[in-house]
């Protein structure tokens, strides 16, 4: 049903973070949080801290079950926020996804939008070629090390299916928009 009306993407746009991080960050690459990396109103809760120092990696596997904005931001500032958008945008373009605009590596710009066509087209190629991605996004939980002060920190999956035997991955997302 109207699979070429284009909506917001919310938080289905850090499939592409994801995908744009796994090809061009290593894993192991340490990034420390900055203000700059903050985007929510500072009443709500973050499991990320100013100063936070957690390897690339682990700042992925947070994204993708908590949808943490700080470390979406995080993961594109630390490789160059203009250029990772624009990565963004070039690979979905690489991809066939005709109708897809990424303004930011969140999903919190309105501006980020896609049609199911082209959502269906993301989701295949990272089934494909991808699959560490959602593999992440079947666990229910996970536990991270930030890497300054040693603490473990555990983190809650935003999706009901993770943690299913039948779930292959996925994301969530939401805004008032989309």
């Amino acid at each position: 049903l109207n699979s070429q009306k284009r909506w917001p993407l919310a938080s289905l746009t850090k499939l592409m973070t994801a995908v744009v991080s796994s090809k061009n960050l290593n894993p192991e690459a340490v990034i420390t949080l900055t203000e700059a990396n903050f985007t929510i109103p500072p009443n709500q809760k973050s499991l990320l801290k100013v100063g936070d120092r957690y390897t690339a990696g682990d700042l992925l596997k947070i994204m993708l079950i908590s949808s943490s904005n700080e470390a979406a931001e995080a993961l594109a500032g630390f490789y160059g926020r203009a250029n990772f958008v624009l990565d963004m945008n070039s690979q979905a373009r690489k991809w066939g996804m005709t109708q897809t605009y990424f303004n930011d590596p969140t999903g919190l710009s309105v501006s980020n939008q896609s049609t199911i066509r082209d959502i269906q087209k993301l989701v295949e190629r990272i089934y494909e070629n991808f699959p560490d991605i959602f593999s992440i996004t079947r666990n229910r939980t996970l536990t991270v090390k930030e890497l300054g002060s040693g603490i473990v920190r555990f983190a809650s999956s935003t999706n009901n299916f993770s943690g299913r035997p039948d779930f292959l991955g996925g994301k969530t997302g939401y805004t008032d928009e989309a």
